[in-house]
């Protein structure tokens, strides 16, 4: 429940700050394939992994991918949530559990 409510002070935080629009930007460029765009956006997850889950630098589809395949149910629907919006920027069905994959694989995890 803590982290629920860490995921709404983010985006509230995000969204109403000043550099908001600033990420609606990059995502849109992400959304057509920018590398610059996946970049930022790649950096704005890792910041909200940082902030929610206390970690260094794992992304929130990693921990989603992850906590997932424990069989934590809330993280399952979470998981197919950011599958879908990945899906939108040209990955697979697999997001979150190949993000996890790789996060273990640096030894992020």
């Amino acid at each position: 429940m803590i982290n629920l409510i860490k995921y709404v002070i983010f985006i509230l935080l995000l969204f109403t700050g000043q550099l908001g629009w600033l990420f609606l930007i990059f995502g849109v460029m992400a959304l057509f394939r920018s590398k610059h765009g996946y970049n930022v956006m790649h950096s704005l997850d890792v910041l909200a992994a940082s902030f929610i889950h206390k970690t260094k630098s794992r992304t929130i589809s990693g921990i989603s991918g992850e906590r997932a395949e424990l069989g934590q149910k809330r993280y399952i629907y979470q998981a197919r949530f950011i599958d879908r919006l990945a899906k939108l920027f040209g990955d697979d069905d697999k997001h979150c559990y190949r993000a996890f994959i790789s996060e273990m694989e640096r030894n992020d995890v």
